[in-house]
């Protein structure tokens, strides 16, 4: 039986504008699938553009409980992202994720929003919330979904899109999660919050890329990247995956 990856995150995971500016996804040329060819694994991603980790736990225990009752082996693969996204549901309506451009300590939180029915509830979210219980919550997202991984012996990696989490990491396995396994003696500074994005996440990690500034000023990119940055972050995340031994006792 063939291994399946299944990815889950925001619009970096899914591969956004990879095709066409404005693009929700595309799957098969985003990072998901790069590093599943290089393993041999099937890959279905869950991504959503304006995904967040409260919709990314939602659609994992979905997908785990299929694969646990199929008795599929699986690869999971989750982008944790900024905490303060969450995920709307509202009578009538159609699952919601929403998508904050901006995030200020002062509390002032702009969201894009596709349907106006969802900014009310949205902003009430952000007003009732602080930032730092947001941090806590996503890092016992992370830790439910690690927890649940472990105990049935599936294999994972875990990484965020841009955002380092506020808070205890203690339950949080260096092994497992990106980033993470630095010394962060080295590179953490507390007055410099895009020295930690530029070695923890996604959206850091791409600033390294030779092409960096080119994208960054070229119109046709929304934030999001080419093709050839998911690669250059596949082949990262691909070199963590052996170096940590992920696959090694996989069952």
């Amino acid at each position: 039986m063939k291994r399946i990856l299944l990815a889950f995150g925001d619009s970096h995971t899914a591969g956004a504008e990879i095709d066409r500016q404005y693009s929700g996804s595309c799957h098969d040329k985003a990072y998901p699938a790069h590093i599943a060819r290089h393993y041999g694994f099937d890959c279905e991603n869950f991504a959503a553009s304006g995904g967040s980790n409260d919709w990314m736990i939602r659609q994992f225990m979905i997908r785990i409980q299929h694969a646990l009752i199929k008795n599929q082996k699986v690869f999971v693969l989750c982008n944790f992202c900024d905490p303060s996204r969450t995920y709307i549901k509202l009578p009538g309506k159609m699952n919601h994720c929403t998508s904050t451009l901006l995030l200020q300590n002062e509390g002032t939180k702009k969201e894009l929003l596709v349907d106006p029915d969802f900014i009310q509830p949205y902003e009430n979210y952000l007003k009732t919330n602080t930032d730092e219980f947001l941090n806590y919550k996503s890092l016992s997202q992370i830790f439910i979904i690690q927890t649940i991984c472990d105990q049935y012996s599936i294999p994972y990696v875990f990484h965020t899109s841009t955002h380092w989490y506020e808070g205890n990491w203690n339950l949080i396995s260096k092994k497992n999660f990106f980033g993470h396994h630095l010394d962060k003696r080295l590179i953490y500074k507390k007055s410099d919050t895009y020295e930690i994005y530029r070695h923890y996440s996604f959206w850091g990690v791409a600033s390294l890329h030779p092409d960096w500034n080119h994208v960054q000023n070229d119109p046709r990119w929304a934030m999001h990247y080419p093709e050839s940055f998911h690669e250059f972050w596949a082949k990262k995340l691909i070199n963590f995956i052996d170096k940590q031994k992920i696959l090694d006792t996989a069952p």
